[in-house]
């Protein structure tokens, strides 16, 4: 079983922590009032962890339920060499009607930052979704890029970790993404998950503004970055920076868990990784067994005995 609170240790913590603090303009909670953001490349160094991590736009208009269109902005990040998680609501809009999105059927544009092309744009198509309804607890959609850039070394993809989702808030997490009052990818160290509701919605304090969704919550367990959930939306959006969590201000995550438990989810992740007929490129140490079971609830995790790529 987890033993006490994990934290987050090692170079990346040190290197972000030199980078400063940024504008203080999100939903975020911080004693002392600062921004805990930072502004990071992921093609360098420490922060090599985020490559994964994607803007994702779409390319045409969506609908809203009130019949305006604009376009969508948000984050996503890859768990295949083809196949990008994200938002619902960053590829379909803020429409929760299925003849809507049959209607949209939207392709999107994630962009990566590399060492060789920081702005590295590829158009994808979503193959799996949930929707916005219930409270937007289903809040995912899948995309297949046209390109399969988790298949790059500079890239690669992301684990997913369900263990107890009872027992996340033991852990200090991190987090990125691409919001939109900030420039470029922001990172925040040292969040965490508070609690996990009946319907799988993860409340954290990991900062969150919109373009930020889809943002994924990681966790580093064996030496080895795995999201564990990946945000929403947040609970009361505030425009200052708070003391102090609460449950009515909290930033809102869909769980790994959550997004496993739709059969076509795990198998087209797992197809699609088995294509490649490779490891992941990401260079990752090997991840240990998963640890037992001891409660009656749903998990998913994953086992990953590979050796890093060379």
């Amino acid at each position: 079983m987890r033993q006490g609170r994990k934290r987050l240790v090692g170079p990346i913590v040190v290197a972000l922590a030199l980078m400063g603090p940024v504008a203080a303009r999100a939903n975020v909670f911080a004693a002392d009032g600062a921004d805990p953001r930072v502004l990071v490349k992921a093609a360098e160094g420490p922060a090599r962890v985020y490559a994964p991590i994607a803007k994702v736009n779409t390319l045409e208009q969506t609908p809203l339920d009130d019949g305006r269109m604009l376009r969508q902005r948000g984050t996503g990040f890859m768990v295949s060499p083809c196949l990008l998680v994200t938002n619902f609501h960053a590829v379909f809009g803020q429409t929760v009607s299925p003849e809507r999105v049959a209607i949209a059927g939207p392709r999107v544009e994630a962009s990566f930052a590399t060492a060789s092309n920081p702005a590295l744009r590829i158009p994808g198509v979503p193959v799996a979704w949930g929707s916005r309804a219930n409270g937007g607890v289903d809040d995912w959609a899948l995309v297949r890029l046209g390109e399969c850039v988790g298949a790059r070394e500079d890239i690669g993809w992301f684990y997913l970790d369900g263990g107890p989702e009872r027992g996340l808030a033991e852990f200090e997490l991190q987090t990125a993404g691409w919001p939109g009052d900030l420039a470029g990818l922001q990172a925040h160290v040292g969040c965490r998950i508070y609690s996990v509701t009946a319907d799988h919605a993860a409340l954290n304090d990991c900062a969150n503004r919109p373009g930020a969704s889809g943002s994924p919550l990681i966790l580093e367990r064996g030496g080895v970055p795995m999201v564990v959930a990946f945000q929403r939306g947040q609970r009361n959006q505030a425009d200052t920076v708070l003391p102090a969590f609460s449950s009515d201000r909290a930033n809102t995550a869909v769980t790994v868990n959550r997004l496993m438990s739709h059969p076509d989810v795990a198998a087209l992740i797992l197809a699609d990784r088995a294509a490649l007929g490779r490891p992941n490129p990401f260079g990752l140490l090997p991840v240990p067994d998963a640890e037992p079971v001891q409660e009656a609830e749903p998990v998913y995790n994953e086992t990953v005995a590979t050796t890093p790529a060379p």
